[in-house]
């Protein structure tokens, strides 16, 4: 069962898009919270348009651990690339800026042998 305390942040400054610390994007102006999509590689993604532009045109893909990371993790660089710690959960604490070669490091270290968590949204 999911907390009704739930915390939003924004993902880029001067934007409409919050990510919350419970797997879910909203835009604030709306409220509206938005639907994540599967990836043929498992991973979950939501669209969204960047830098105030708000036309159909502009929709692009991000991928929501990135977009979560964005909000709660501050240290990013484009070199960087999202880790999940534990499991497939994305959530705050379970994520952490790394560069590719640390979590190639760590992909073989642990051999993902935490189950998969399926995203409720």
């Amino acid at each position: 069962m999911k907390s009704t305390n739930v915390t939003w942040k924004l993902i880029w400054k001067d934007e409409v898009y919050e990510a919350s610390d419970d797997e879910r994007i909203r835009n604030s102006k709306t409220g509206k919270i938005l639907n994540q999509r599967k990836k043929r590689s498992g991973y979950w993604y939501v669209k969204l348009c960047p830098q105030n532009t708000n036309t159909r045109r502009t929709k692009r893909e991000y991928l929501v651990h990135r977009v979560i990371c964005m909000a709660w993790k501050k240290k990013y660089t484009p070199q960087m690339v999202v880790d999940h710690i534990k499991t497939k959960r994305n959530i705050p604490s379970n994520l952490e800026w790394v560069t590719k070669k640390e979590n190639l490091r760590r992909r073989w270290q642990h051999k993902y042998t935490t189950p998969y968590i399926e995203n409720p949204f």
